[in-house]
């Protein structure tokens, strides 16, 4: 009877650690898929940041203090005048609009 146990362990071993050894492989194999896509992920998150472009929040800026100047549109056709130019006078177009960042 123990002749025969000792027999089923010796062919049973080499069974075990090849089924071990196939378990470790396969976990690795797993392991390195996860942080392959792991990988892919970040790239792809870091690409969406990129095309949104950047975001500052309120502590992270400088604030630039400006006055608008106006000018008289008579003072300037005076000053013209006193200089003959014969250069056509334009008129400024702005397309840009204050907005007030709180």
């Amino acid at each position: 009877m123990w002749i025969l146990l000792v027999i089923l362990v010796i062919l049973l071993f080499p069974f075990f650690r090849g089924y071990m050894a196939f378990r470790s492989m396969r976990n690795q194999a797993q392991e390195i898929f996860r942080q392959q896509q792991q990988q892919q992920q970040e790239a792809q998150r870091k690409a969406q940041r990129q095309a949104q472009g950047k975001t500052f929040d309120k502590d992270g800026s400088e604030y630039v203090d400006f006055e608008e100047v106006v000018e008289d549109k008579g003072d300037i056709r005076a000053t013209a005048d006193s200089n003959q130019s014969t250069a056509p006078s334009e008129q400024q177009v702005s397309d840009a609009e204050f907005e007030e960042i709180a």
